[in-house]
């Protein structure tokens, strides 16, 4: 598989309007592409908030593997560890014009300016010519559409900010990302199962993403990949710190916490349009301990089944998680029991 390899990073900052704004810069490189040149670009931009919570996304694709450092895998936290030390010395971003050819980024930059009284900049974009901003000046404007918010994604900022002209340091702006667990954020329940991954033994937990009907069957990795890309990125643009202590309840803390999954939930594997080789065997392992369809394609058993299930029975299930959903006995709240304690400090 193919990762990125992050060799260097380092921020710059600089204040508008009374906020300090902030650009991460990371130098990487494919380890699938030759020859392994690295380079630098721009990979955040905007308020503390939101560089923390692209860092937090940045940590999921560590737990992955996607992305490592030039000696192999990067822990989450030391990966966070190296972005605190450049935040802690920030180089001054110099002001500069920032060019917005016609585009969804330069449409919301004028919806932005029309809401700010700017109407002749806006008038200028919308008779399809380059918008011209300044860096400084327009920072707010910016930074919502390269920073990202609750209300939708980020674009690139490598597309408006080149490692260049970056000035002297700033410690006068340097930002300290501490922890800080928030009143409302909410984690979904993470349920332990007797399953294991057939080939590393990684523990499979049951969990609820958001928007999805029934839980389903995961390795501890994608928990925590979720729980740091979706979870802890939103909370941290909510709420300065949030996310932060999201992430360091999970890693510098006691692992995710988690609760035995209810003997009599249901299990609902869909078999249609899996390879015989996978499920014949599953079915002549298997089969006995739920109700298979008239047709073979679904089988439903309760979890009482799986806890009793021998070692081979439970390496089948195991194979084919990816085919099962689960459903609670019970109308549950999914976030009651936090997936870990949350940290309150660094």
């Amino acid at each position: 598989m193919s990762s990125t390899i992050t060799v260097s990073r380092r921020a710059a900052a600089f204040r508008s309007g009374g906020i300090t704004y902030l650009a991460l810069f990371e130098n990487t490189f494919e380890s699938n592409v030759s020859p392994r040149t690295p380079r630098e670009s721009c990979v955040a931009f905007g308020t503390a908030r939101q560089v923390n919570a692209w860092i937090l996304q940045a940590m999921s694709s560590c737990v992955s593997g996607c992305l490592r450092g030039r000696g192999g895998s990067l822990t989450p936290m030391g990966y966070l560890r190296s972005w605190r030390a450049a935040l802690a010395m920030p180089q001054d971003l110099t002001d500069r014009d920032v060019i917005l050819s016609p585009g969804p980024e330069a449409q919301r930059a004028v919806e932005l300016l029309s809401q700010r009284g700017n109407t002749e900049v806006a008038a200028q974009s919308q008779s399809g010519l380059d918008l011209r901003l300044r860096l400084h000046a327009d920072a707010a404007i910016l930074a919502d559409i390269y920073g990202g918010s609750a209300d939708h994604h980020s674009h690139g900022p490598w597309r408006i900010l080149r490692p260049v002209g970056l000035g002297e340091p700033r410690p006068d702006l340097a930002h300290t990302a501490v922890p800080r667990q928030a009143a409302n954020t909410a984690l979904p329940t993470v349920y332990s199962t007797p399953l294991k991954h057939p080939h590393d033994g990684e523990p499979i937990h049951a969990f609820q993403r958001r928007g999805e009907d029934a839980l389903v069957l995961v390795g501890e990795w994608e928990v925590k990949v979720y729980l740091l890309a979706v979870c802890a990125h939103e909370a941290e643009l909510a709420d300065e710190g949030a996310g932060l202590a999201i992430a360091t309840g999970m890693f510098q803390g006691k692992g995710i916490r988690t609760q035995p999954l209810p003997a009599d939930a249901t299990l609902t594997y869909r078999l249609k349009g899996i390879c015989a080789s996978y499920v014949d065997p599953f079915l002549a392992a298997v089969a006995a301990s739920g109700a298979l369809s008239d047709d073979r394609k679904t089988l439903a058993l309760p979890a009482q089944s799986v806890w009793d299930a021998d070692d081979e029975q439970k390496r089948q299930f195991a194979i084919l998680k990816a085919q099962a959903r689960v459903r609670l006995p019970a109308v549950a709240a999914d976030h009651d029991h936090p997936a870990f304690a949350l940290a309150s400090a660094a």
